[in-house]
């Protein structure tokens, strides 16, 4: 048959970076909840991949980075899709994709707010 297998807006017809986007959204949304004030104004985003120098050379990639804000700009809070991936098929069924992004984002909300992530959500082990 020709033609889509499902309709527009069916979780069948959506992509993994659509999907992907939809995780950090519903995370960002629970973050949000107790740190609203807090995180008011500050702009959370997706990338594929962190933008690197030539000479950056960490010893592990991050999965989610704080850009502080600078004169005009906000803050950004970025998660980064092909590093998550990437932990996901090497940690295997060990972990659930939402969990890690959660992780990780509570984190760099913890690092922003200048606490550690157990005072941000003491149920979160760090990614």
């Amino acid at each position: 048959m020709p033609g889509p297998h499902a309709p527009d807006g069916v979780p069948g017809e959506r992509s993994r970076r659509k999907r992907f986007d939809a995780v950090v959204a519903s995370v960002v949304a629970d973050l949000e909840k107790p740190w609203r004030a807090e995180l008011r104004g500050v702009e959370f985003g997706v990338e594929e991949v962190p933008w690197v120098d030539d000479d950056w050379q960490p010893e592990q990639v991050p999965l989610a980075t704080l850009v502080p804000g600078r004169s005009r700009e906000p803050t950004r809070i970025v998660v980064y899709r092909l590093p998550i991936r990437a932990r996901l098929l090497r940690e295997g069924s060990a972990i659930r994709e939402r969990d890690l992004v959660y992780a990780a984002l509570v984190e760099r909300v913890a690092e922003l707010l200048g606490r550690t992530p157990d005072e941000v959500d003491p149920r979160v082990d760090s990614p």
